[in-house]
């Protein structure tokens, strides 16, 4: 491709110009590698690499190179047919990481590159998250669901709760892009491979979570108290009762998962509990347990379209 400029100045003679462009075949994942010192410790050292594939087709030579998380693509999606319903687009606030040394990628080829500096001792936590039904979101973002009635599964299906050991934010204001995650337990002088999983990250809050295994410690329980459509006013009001509970001796942190499956705009209208926009349909509410008890609030979202 050929481009010819038109350039207009004030200021005549000789002059640096520095131009940007879009490009696509660039993309970036992340690793990570997280080390226990035993099995029921919350100390974690903490690495983390992003390997950077070029498809483009041209080599970047000794290239400055900042990583950013995020949606950067706020062009609309084009309607499938005529007259098709386009959703709005679901704006993410992007974290960028800079790769502090030059970087050279070949056209076709991959490098991996440091996206933060190894951290020892990372300060962290063993929370429970608890996901009440099953998250059904990924079939509402294109149209609403308004139907009152279909708002929840039976308890059987998708509840279920997980031990995580959460991890603070490498600093403040930075969020880590999720990724795949190895975790070893430190054995003698060697390690041990516990699992494989995906890091999960809070977008608001950039606490990310490794999952440990799975619990049955707690329980809780979902209940619909009201729900509102109001066809003229383009918008549902749905109130929620959440129950949860420790049946275990031992005081537990849970963070209970709910999903805001109906649309992808909403709002929270009222909490017993202020929780934290942990992605596009997910809220998440932190509660702190004692052994042997149970704790009920309410939250009512709004949605409109």
């Amino acid at each position: 491709p050929t481009l010819i400029w038109k350039v207009v100045s004030k200021k005549p003679g000789k002059q640096a110009v520095e131009v940007s462009y879009r490009t696509d075949g660039l993309r970036w994942d992340a690793d990570y590698t997280a080390i226990l010192d035993d099995a029921k410790s919350s100390s974690v050292d903490l690495s983390a690499w992003a390997t950077v594939t070029n498809d483009t087709g041209v080599e970047f030579k000794d290239a400055e190179l900042d990583l950013v998380t995020g949606v950067l693509d706020n062009v609309q999606p084009q309607p499938a047919y005529a007259g098709a319903y386009v959703p709005p687009t679901i704006k993410v606030e992007p974290s960028t990481f800079t790769v502090p040394r030059p970087v050279t990628i070949s056209p076709g080829g991959t490098v991996q590159v440091e996206l933060m500096p190894a951290r020892a001792n990372v300060g962290s936590r063993r929370v429970v998250v608890y996901e009440t039904t099953a998250d059904a979101s990924a079939s509402y973002q294109t149209y609403m669901n308004y139907d009152c009635y279909s708002y929840n599964q039976p308890a059987s299906t998708g509840a279920h709760g997980e031990l995580d050991l959460e991890v603070d934010a490498p600093s403040k204001g930075a969020v880590l892009p999720e990724g795949n995650v190895r975790i070893f337990k430190r054995k003698g002088d060697g390690l041990e491979l516990l699992g494989e999983d995906a890091l999960k990250v809070n977008a608001e809050t950039g606490q990310a979570r490794l999952r440990l295994g799975s619990d049955d410690t707690v329980t809780g329980e979902r209940r619909q108290l009201e729900c509102k459509y109001d066809d003229r006013a383009r918008t549902l009001r749905e109130k929620f009762e959440i129950t949860v509970e420790n049946k275990s001796k031992d005081a537990a942190e849970v963070i209970l998962k709910e999903y805001m499956y109906r649309w992808v705009n909403w709002k929270m209208d009222a909490e017993d509990i202020t929780g934290s926009k942990a992605a596009n349909q997910t809220q998440e509410y932190r509660v702190k347990l004692g052994g042997n008890s149970k704790k009920t609030f309410t939250y009512t979202v709004l949605y409109s379209w």
